[in-house]
């Protein structure tokens, strides 16, 4: 075989040698590529699935927003324990617009029963089971629930200072000298206003 010059056949070793300079870059490449997928395909869906649940704890905290905590500890009570049965609570339901019939439909579509509309709240009190809560709480319209408890007054003896009475009573008012009218269809009897009612 005859050999072959000097220049082509150099020439043909660095053509060959640049053909195997690029596939060895190639893979190379494609092998960083291969390890940067491999390294961020599980840090994408980790991050999908924490977006995922920041979402639903949202969602959940906006609901808890829209229930009073002794309403919502009750409930969660009632879930851990798989006890709901039919339990009926009663709460005051505010709207966040002054509600109409199709307001109180919504809550008796739930198993509710108005027992008061309380238009100074925009909203009612409603006895329903307490199952429904968290379902009825859902409802856009609902900006919040919590539980009609009777309310008594804790303390008795802050009334001068809540009224400012201390105030006028240091600088000199009394009221000694002054009635006052209160025009009413009727007055139950208090010791406060005994031999002090004029007809």
């Amino acid at each position: 075989m005859p050999e072959l010059p000097n220049q082509v056949h150099s020439g043909g070793l660095q053509r060959g040698n640049g053909l195997m300079i690029q596939r060895k870059a190639r893979e190379i490449i494609f092998s960083r590529e291969r390890r940067s997928r491999r390294l961020w395909m599980p840090l994408l869906r980790i991050l999908v699935v924490g977006v995922s649940l920041i979402a639903a704890a949202q969602q959940n905290q906006r609901n808890n927003n829209k229930v009073s905590n002794e309403l919502a500890e009750k409930h969660q009570r009632a879930m851990t324990a798989s006890v709901f049965s039919d339990e009926m609570v009663d709460v005051i339901v505010q709207f966040k617009h002054p509600p109409d019939n199709h307001h109180f439909d919504k809550v008796k579509g739930f198993g509710g029963s108005v027992t008061k509309r309380l238009a100074s709240v925009k909203g009612g009190a409603f006895r329903l089971p307490l199952s429904v809560v968290r379902s009825l709480a859902d409802d856009p319209e609902v900006a919040y629930i919590s539980t009609d408890r009777i309310v008594r007054p804790s303390s008795t003896d802050r009334y001068i200072q809540a009224v400012g009475a201390d105030y006028a009573n240091s600088m000199g008012w009394t009221g000694s000298g002054i009635t006052v009218a209160v025009i009413d269809s009727g007055i139950s009897y208090h010791d406060d206003l005994y031999h002090r009612v004029i007809y």
